[in-house]
């Protein structure tokens, strides 16, 4: 990699030092988990480590979440706060069904 970049990403604390702890027992850091990560997903074109793996994760799920993207790109947002997955889905669900 000749061509270094620094991104910034929020992440949840509890997450962050369990997954830094990890990569030192492992002799890493979160540098190189997180560059793994991108390669593999810019290498396969898919996120290999996933949503799909959570039941919640459906293929309606997933056509939601691309058509918010889409609409997003598009300048129309979603307006709210969630706290959860099941409060963004619900306010989506009505969106679809009104």
């Amino acid at each position: 990699m000749n061509n270094i970049e620094t991104i910034s990403i929020d992440i949840d604390s509890d997450i962050k030092t369990q997954a830094s702890d990890l990569a030192k027992k492992m002799w890493s850091n979160l540098d190189i988990v997180v560059n793994h990560l991108l390669l593999n997903f810019v290498k396969n074109k898919q996120d290999t480590n996933s949503f799909r793996d959570y039941e919640w994760f459906t293929k309606e799920a997933s056509e939601d979440l691309l058509k918010a993207w889409e609409d997003a790109k598009k300048g129309i947002w979603i307006t709210g706060v969630y706290d959860n997955f099941d409060d963004l889905f619900k306010h989506l669900d009505n969106i679809k069904n009104n």
